[in-house]
């Protein structure tokens, strides 16, 4: 390794201990109870292990030091919440204060996660994204509408299991799948194979699962890293980010298309973004209306197949 290599890794490394040290002086307030950590790293241990039931591990926290808790990895706090009244109050009844989402760098700006709702922070954006879908799902009443697809697809669920016993989490996989899409872009999956759709939203998601973890990307805690080229050395993180954004952009521009080449035909069904078209037309490409149209439906169409995804099947490509 070259003797100016080395220099940007060291010159790298120290601007970090220096950023860790001002931010650990600068951070006075008290932070809920928690393990203690160890110098730069944090609670890296403590962390649950790939593999387990995060909301077990969590548990542990609660009985040890109550329902509110803490720890730091590498310089990012993260409190455990283990009441649903404290959840609900601070979330809820107080989410101008506390339902915004913080910025990873390597999950958000070079993945594309950023566009998401659930990692949107509390700005016009996340209230626009808000507006546009509570007529939809804000309600019992606007869920209600939803019954007989639901009822629909659990009975092609029943045909599946009857079919092959032996893929019981893929079946639950298509059956979440298949609802939220209907749902979202008025689109019919592929009932007897595996449907491209699905497979990409279910590999977004397991590639989100490792890119959020705490402490796993040095470019969360030196975000400067970004721009490193991705020739350099240990720049693999680059160019595996570009891999996993290109997956989540098909998430959201495929059924975009989908639904728009359908409008073009004539033959719209009803659904979420059909609905967004007929009302207001179609976005001009690049517009915050198109952005807003788009991952917006891709926010409904992640988190629909999100809700039953399991995080022990992780398999990386």
């Amino acid at each position: 390794m070259s003797p100016m290599l080395w220099s940007a890794i060291l010159g790298t490394l120290l601007l970090f201990v220096i950023k860790w040290s001002k931010k650990k002086r600068k951070n006075t307030r008290p932070l809920p109870p928690g393990p203690p950590g160890k110098p730069i790293i944090g609670n890296v241990s403590d962390l649950p292990v790939t593999g387990t039931q995060d909301w077990v591990h969590w548990l542990k926290h609660k009985q040890i030091y109550g329902p509110i808790s803490s720890i730091t990895v590498m310089g990012q706090t993260i409190v455990i919440l283990n009441d649903i009244e404290i959840a609900v109050e601070l979330l809820g009844k107080r989410s101008a204060k506390h339902s915004s989402r913080p910025n990873l760098t390597f999950a958000s700006e070079m993945v594309g996660w950023e566009h998401i709702l659930a990692m949107q922070t509390y700005s016009d954006r996340f209230r626009a994204y808000r507006k546009a879908i509570q007529p939809y799902l804000g309600s019992e009443q606007a869920v209600a509408q939803y019954n007989t697809l639901q009822e629909i697809e659990s009975h092609r669920f029943l045909f599946r299991v009857l079919q092959d016993q032996t893929k019981l989490a893929e079946h639950i996989q298509t059956e979440a799948g298949a609802v939220i899409l209907k749902i979202a872009y008025g689109y019919t999956i592929e009932s007897h194979k595996r449907d491209r759709l699905i497979h990409i939203a279910n590999l977004a998601l397991e590639h989100f699962s490792i890119a959020g973890t705490p402490g796993a990307w040095l470019v969360d805690m030196i975000p400067a890293l970004k721009f490193v080229p991705t020739w350099f050395p240990g720049a693999g993180f680059k160019r595996k980010a570009q891999k996993w954004k290109r997956n989540l952009e098909d998430v959201a521009d495929i059924p975009y298309i989908f639904v728009k080449e359908k409008m073009s035909s004539g033959k719209l069904e009803a659904s979420y973004l059909s609905d967004i078209f007929k009302e207001n037309g179609c976005p001009q490409s690049g517009t915050e209306e198109e952005i807003v149209a788009k991952w917006t439906s891709a926010s409904l169409y992640t988190g629909g197949a999100d809700t039953v995804w399991n995080p022990t099947n992780i398999v990386e490509p």
